[in-house]
């Protein structure tokens, strides 16, 4: 059981991607620290792989990627406040 915080926001990303490839995504997997159970809030990210139905077109994965884009923006000021820029 997934707790409360990591649910909603699992619920919301797949609402999200849902909606920008319409009944696309047939299933998805967690993985990551949520599958094992080591997820932290605040300071865990979610991940997960998404199963479509098909190939995605080139249209369809830049639609994808558009949430990917602002959502990478408080991990990266937290980079800046750490002084970690690593890149992995």
């Amino acid at each position: 059981m997934l707790p409360d915080d990591a649910a909603r926001a699992v619920s919301r990303s797949l609402s999200v991607a849902d909606r920008l490839v319409p009944g696309r995504i047939c299933d998805f997997y967690m993985v990551g620290s949520i599958a094992l159970e080591a997820w932290r809030p605040g300071i865990s990210d979610i991940d997960l792989v998404a199963v479509v139905d098909g190939d995605l077109d080139e249209r369809e994965m830049r639609r994808l990627a558009l949430p990917h884009k602002p959502g990478n923006v408080p991990a990266a000021w937290q980079a800046l406040a750490w002084g970690r820029f690593d890149v992995q």
